[in-house]
């Protein structure tokens, strides 16, 4: 179908096809068409694309580091769109990389040896910087 107009279309079949526009087609093309004085009903919550969103925790201890990364849990009606990316660098080398989707708690724990001088965490969430924390061992 190409460049027509199309009226009065009242589709109420019990499943996801088209009418008679698809029956037994393996391939429809539609372009450049005008639909006019139709009616669409939807049956059923419509859903909502959403990336998944979290936040980021650190403890120190006196020669130790935790990471707590978490995502919140999924909202009703939803899909999930992009994951959550969190990466965790110490010293300026990548040492977690997790991709979460909702309801996720994922934990980084490192131990430094006494007298190994200055440490860096860093915690990147979507590829930007949220959290640095300075620790001497």
């Amino acid at each position: 179908m190409k460049d027509n107009t199309v009226r009065d279309i009242f589709y109420t079949g019990d499943d996801d096809a088209c009418g008679l526009l698809s029956y037994e087609a393996g391939k429809v093309i539609v372009s450049g068409n005008t639909f006019v004085n139709t009616e669409v009903k939807i049956y059923g919550p419509v859903l909502t694309i959403t990336n998944v969103r979290g936040s980021s925790s650190i403890l120190v201890g006196p020669h130790s580091v935790r990471v707590d990364l978490r995502s919140v849990a999924q909202p009703a009606n939803t899909v999930i769109g992009k994951k959550l990316d969190w990466r965790v660098k110490v010293d300026g080398r990548t040492v977690l990389h997790v991709k979460e989707t909702f309801g996720a708690h994922d934990v980084y724990r490192q131990q430094f040896a006494a007298h190994s001088g200055r440490h860096i965490v860093k915690v990147f969430k979507n590829d930007v910087l949220v959290r640095r924390v300075v620790l001497h061992s």
